[in-house]
């Protein structure tokens, strides 16, 4: 699993247990929290690889 899958993965949960709390476990709540979650997860990534790039031999390298 890639740092990006992780990372969405981790998002949709929190958002499908937040929107569910929300909601009062209403389904559609839930399944909103869950693409919210899974957007902000994904735009946690593209913020976090920013910060550093793969060299040529594939090794991850901070700036």
């Amino acid at each position: 699993m890639s740092d990006t899958d992780r990372r969405i993965g981790t998002g949709v949960g929190i958002g499908a247990v937040t929107g569910a709390l929300i909601s009062g476990g209403r389904p559609a709540g839930t399944a909103a929290g869950a693409v919210l979650g899974g957007v902000g997860g994904w735009l946690y990534d593209r913020n976090q690889k920013r910060y550093y790039y793969y060299d040529r031999h594939g090794r991850r390298v901070y700036r």
